[in-house]
């Protein structure tokens, strides 16, 4: 990499770090936010990040990319999938914000890498009937039978407690109607909605108040299918969310059934709207199913494999070392991210600084041979 380091100021007072990865790619920005680190490439808006890098279990990697050119214009942004035939087209009032896919990697305590899990959401929202297809059923309930007007995959990432902590195989759980929790930060026992309301449904719930176990734990007493936790940082900021403390007096090895995952901020608004636009016009209910892909990388084995049932391109992000000094990599260019004095025994301030404390590198992905620039 071409030797060239810019600092500026944000206004919030914030150091931002600019690098210059050669004649090809071009200047990169990086921004080092608490407990992780974010570089974009200035050209395509493309980015990668890392957060949680030495935290005691998970690591997340996030991968964005910019692929709203021309040259994409038939591809779905959410998906990465190439369209198919019998796709409908989406109206722009539908797109969900653009966010990155984030990849959980699961730490050992040699900070090797076994595996890794992304979770997404495949969300249905709105229906156009079939020719001759009523539009609402004989109880005036609005008919589900037709063709999804819109049928997107958004990101998510999955609990760290629960079905989705297991990270055994991929798997995807049945869809089913969204609907908002009441109360709003399921922390009660009891719930304000009638039972055909909540019964099989998957709830909205709010960040906040209580432990994320504990809103899962009363959605399944409820009768819940499966929770989407909202974050209400407005950064975009996800995380591995945690269990109860051991020691705590809500602490229960009772098994937990339902899937339980996290969207950032602007997704649960998102989600929000198009429940607010469900009810306003009587379409048919929003409708998602949980979709778990787990890669496993087995030593030296070559990860670069295709993993089965994984939406999109599945061979990125690669990473390559250990989670205190590895190399992370999209379609053309990666990082190297090397953690100073990395060690798991250390007091929380020191933790807390080490975190933030990185050297980073701009590297190039080449096709079957990977390699530094």
């Amino acid at each position: 990499m071409e030797e060239d380091e810019r600092k500026a100021l944000t206004k919030t007072g914030q150091v931002v770090q600019y690098l210059y990865g050669g004649n090809q790619l071009g200047e990169f920005r990086v921004e080092q936010l608490p407990g992780r680190v974010r570089v974009t490439r200035e050209e395509t808006g493309d980015w990668i990040e890392a957060s949680g890098v030495l935290d005691a279990s998970f690591m997340i990697i996030g991968l964005g990319l910019n692929d709203g050119s021309d040259g994409d214009a038939g591809a779905d942004s959410y998906t990465f999938d190439e369209p198919t035939s019998d796709k409908i087209e989406q109206g722009d009032d539908y797109h969900p914000p653009y966010l990155s896919w984030n990849y959980v990697y699961k730490i050992n305590e040699d900070f090797t890498l076994p595996m890794d899990q992304r979770c997404s959401l495949r969300v249905q929202v709105g229906y156009t009937s079939y020719p001759g297809e009523l539009q609402h059923s004989a109880k005036g309930s609005p008919h589900d039978k037709g063709k999804p007007n819109v049928w997107l995959t958004v990101p998510c990432v999955g609990a760290g407690f629960g079905v989705t902590s297991t990270f055994q195989a991929s798997r995807a759980f049945p869809a089913s109607e969204l609907v908002l929790a009441d109360p709003i930060d399921a922390c009660s026992e009891v719930t304000n909605l009638s039972e055909e309301n909540v019964r099989g449904k998957t709830l909205i719930v709010l960040r906040g108040e209580c432990f994320f176990e504990k809103k899962a734990r009363n959605a399944a007493k409820w009768g819940a299918a499966g929770v989407i936790v909202v974050n209400t940082e407005d950064d975009d900021l996800v995380m591995v969310m945690g269990g109860m403390e051991e020691n705590s007096e809500q602490d229960t090895d009772e098994p937990l059934g339902i899937p339980v995952v996290m969207v950032p901020q602007r997704l649960g608004e998102w989600f929000e709207a198009r429940l607010a636009e469900s009810k306003a016009s009587s379409l048919s209910p929003v409708k998602v199913s949980v979709e778990l892909t787990v890669r496993h990388h087995d030593g030296n084995a070559d990860i670069r494999r295709r993993p089965r049932g994984i939406h999109g391109d599945g061979s990125f992000p690669r990473v390559d070392g250990k989670a205190d000094n590895m190399k992370i990599y999209g379609p053309l260019w990666g990082i190297e991210l090397i953690t100073i004095n990395s060690s798991k025994e250390k007091s929380q301030e020191q933790e807390e600084y080490h975190q933030d404390s990185f050297t980073i590198a701009i590297v190039g992905t080449r096709p079957g041979n990977i390699r530094e620039m």
